[in-house]
């Protein structure tokens, strides 16, 4: 169980960092205008500097939340609550999606992180860490002398 919330932490720490290290460095401003030229049309460079710095800032402001939200739910699943477990599956199983996505594309890469989550959600309902929750879910719900 342990090595599980390990796993977990790390890969949002990995996903968070990286996201924002993506975000500082991508040139948005070439991105821009390379499709503007693909579409056939012209803009200056204010506006392109202008999207792009939107794109920026939304993309760290994205990234931050992800890492506020999924801090949220490992630190529950870390206090024994099932529900931020489930969670945790739930999301482990889009980012599936998304990782089979990229390897069509050739984006292994890129999918190193989400494979981490995955490899660390997976170990939170492997029997230890069942039984761990069980206990622990058991402990909160006995009864207490006042």
């Amino acid at each position: 169980m342990r090595t599980g919330l390990l796993i977990l932490w790390i890969s949002l720490a990995l996903t968070v960092v990286l996201g924002i290290i993506a975000a500082l460095t991508l040139d948005f401003e070439a991105t821009y205008t390379q499709q503007a030229q693909v579409n056939g049309q012209t803009v200056d460079a204010t506006t392109v500097s202008t999207m792009a710095s939107a794109a920026r800032i939304t993309a760290l402001v994205a990234y931050i939340l992800m890492g506020a939200v999924g801090a949220l739910f490992v630190w529950f699943a870390g206090k024994g609550r099932n529900w931020a477990r489930i969670v945790l599956l739930v999301f482990a199983a889009l980012s599936a999606l998304g990782v089979l996505a990229s390897l069509a594309t050739g984006g292994l890469l890129g999918s190193i992180g989400t494979i981490v989550f995955i490899i660390g959600v997976i170990l939170l309902f492997l029997k230890p860490s069942s039984a761990w929750y069980r206990a622990v879910t058991a402990a909160r719900q006995a009864p207490t002398a006042y």
